[in-house]
């Protein structure tokens, strides 16, 4: 908790359909008056940040937030499964924070690489135990762990 009462929490958005979906992260941040500087972590759908009392409330009322949980220090990085009938059982998508080495994380975790991501952004595609999940969402640098989909016919 800081001077001003924030705390850190993870916001998850609501799904949003169709391949041109607009960004709700900024969108939500600026009707929260969220400041750049309190947010320390975004995914895809979601982000983590130092919110108020008086935030939470709001977030926790606002149509693109689905979801509003505390954070933690040392907390695992979050993952958000995926029950569509395209989830691959056993593969995932881990994301990264640039500048750090996703495919050292996945051999120190034992993880069966099925990919490297390092444009779009930095991450590894890996097929994991529910063991080797939880280490790696204990990993210095992931920011988020996703079920992995099959996606085209």
């Amino acid at each position: 908790m800081n001077a001003d009462g924030a705390r850190d929490f993870l916001v998850w958005l609501a799904f949003q359909s169709g391949p041109r979906r607009p960004p709700a992260h900024q969108a939500i941040l600026d009707e929260l008056q969220v400041s750049a500087t309190a947010v320390y972590r975004t995914w895809e759908r979601g982000f983590g940040a130092e919110l108020t009392a008086t935030q939470v409330v709001a977030a926790r009322a606002h149509p693109a937030a689905d979801l509003i949980t505390p954070d933690e220090p040392g907390r695992p990085a979050p993952y958000q499964p995926n029950d569509v009938p395209e989830r691959v059982s056993g593969s995932y998508i881990v994301m990264m924070e640039p500048g750090t080495d996703p495919a050292g994380t996945a051999e120190r975790a034992g993880v069966t690489l099925r990919g490297l991501f390092r444009f779009s952004f930095t991450g590894f595609a890996g097929i994991m135990t529910a063991e080797q999940l939880e280490i790696v969402r204990r990993a210095p640098g992931v920011t988020v762990v996703l079920d992995d989909i099959t996606v085209g016919p």
